[in-house]
C-alpha cells in the first residue's frame, strides 16, 4: 500500500487516468518501494472517483492516483486501498 499526504494512493491504467485528470494537473512525485527496487511515480489529484462493485456505484472523493503501465493487459483497471 502507498500513502501520499496521508492519503492512499490508487494505482491505475495509464489511459483511465487520461479520462479522468486534466492536462498538466501534476500534484507532485513520490518514490515507492518495489520488489524491482525504489522508483518515483507521479501522484494525481483526483476530486472524486466513480467505481462499480458488481451494480452497486461506489465513490471515492479527494483521491490520489498513480498511473500503472503494469496494469496495461490486466482484466481490471485499478489497484484500490481495502
Amino acid at each position: 500500500m502507498a500513502f501520499f499526504r496521508e492519503r492512499p494512493v490508487y494505482f491505475i491504467h495509464p489511459d483511465r487516468l487520461l479520462e479522468i485528470i486534466s492536462t498538466g494537473q501534476v500534484c507532485d512525485e513520490m518514490e515507492i518501494l518495489t520488489v524491482s527496487g525504489a522508483k518515483k511515480i507521479k501522484i494525481f489529484k483526483a476530486d472524486k472517483l466513480l467505481i462499480y462493485f458488481g451494480k452497486e456505484r461506489n465513490i471515492i472523493e479527494n483521491v490520489y492516483l498513480s498511473p500503472s503501465p503494469s496494469l496495461r493487459g490486466c482484466p481490471y483497471e485499478a489497484i484500490l486501498h481495502g
